[in-house]
């Protein structure tokens, strides 16, 4: 995730600004690094790794809870770990977006997009107002 942030962070601008004409990624990187610093590239980065533990925690924790619990009233399969790993994801993506969205905001705060919105301080959601 740390060495791939940087394309991330291009992907949610071009998602975010559509007045972005189309350019190549690299040069996008460039431009950002050279406007805004390099440490652009990267705003977020804590955030992003907070959720990621936090998702994979909840998807495992889940999956083996499940796994633990159909022992023994399902049969031994691929299939059946599929079909939990399935269930598992689906619990991880209900319960973690919050935190992604929070990401995203932290990640696209301090960019001109001709509106202004609230300052997230952390994952957490704590902001300040303008």
């Amino acid at each position: 995730m740390s060495v791939f942030y940087p394309f991330d962070t291009v992907r949610s601008r071009l998602q975010v600004d559509d007045t972005q004409e189309a350019k190549n990624t690299f040069v996008l990187l460039e431009e950002i690094a050279r406007r805004e610093g390099v440490s652009a590239l990267y705003r977020g980065l804590g955030p992003v790794l907070q959720s990621l533990c936090a998702s994979n925690f909840v998807y495992f924790y889940t999956f083996h809870g499940l796994k633990a619990f159909s022992t023994g009233r399902l049969s031994t399969s691929a299939l059946r770990d599929l079909f939990l790993g399935s269930v598992a994801g689906i619990i991880n993506v209900f319960s973690t977006t919050p935190l992604w969205v929070v990401n995203t905001r932290i990640k696209m705060q301090d960019i001109n997009l001709g509106h202004q919105g609230n300052k997230y301080r952390g994952l957490i959601g704590l902001y300040i107002c303008n």
